[in-house]
């Protein structure tokens, strides 16, 4: 597997180098839900090596911070371009619509896959449950993947210096396990 290494530019759409972003699938590794996927898993990319897919925040899902407020997203933030290999799926051409919004806890996120419920198929085994079938429909960037080597590294960035409410971010990054930079992000300042 090759280096990771990324650069962008403050404010515009994020730009990939010469190298992968990263890993979206991670073949014959157990995940800390217990799955793992192997080359046989069909993800169906039907005899093609690459598929364009939208990028979501947290799989859409909602984080709440200590007080309860709720910060969700279910609009795509971006576009990327999985690509089938012989370790598993990587992400290229990553394309975040709103670089500015994200690029402060981009180093802190990990990549994860969302496939439809009722076409996914998983396996008991010994080793965990083999997920035999896996169609993604999206790529997420998210501060809790479930495969936690499949983080996004960032080799240089323009960061902004403006945490206004120091408070909100500092109870979203507790809750998500992440800084308060990250949490800047995901309330959009």
């Amino acid at each position: 597997m090759d280096e990771t290494i990324y650069e962008y530019k403050s404010g515009g759409a994020i730009e990939r180098s010469e190298h992968s972003w990263g890993r979206a699938i991670t073949f014959d590794t157990l995940d800390l839900t217990g799955d793992y996927f192997s080359a046989e898993t069909n993800l169906g990319f039907l005899g093609e090596k690459t598929r364009r897919v939208p990028v979501l925040f947290h799989h859409g899902m909602a984080l709440k911070d200590e007080r309860g407020r709720t910060y969700q997203d279910k609009r795509p933030i971006g576009e990327a371009t999985l690509r089938l290999d012989d370790d598993g799926v990587s992400v290229d051409d990553l394309v975040l619509y709103n670089a500015k919004k994200y690029e402060r806890s981009l180093a802190r996120m990990g990549f994860s896959t969302g496939a439809p419920a009722n076409a996914v198929i998983r396996e008991p085994t010994e080793a965990g449950n083999h997920i035999k079938q896996w169609f993604p429909a999206e790529l997420s960037l998210t501060p809790t993947p479930a495969e936690p080597r499949n983080m996004v590294t960032v080799k240089s960035a323009d960061l902004p210096d403006d945490a206004d409410d120091v408070e909100t971010l500092e109870s979203i990054a507790v809750l998500a396990a992440i800084s308060a930079a990250a949490a800047l992000s995901i309330i959009g300042r």
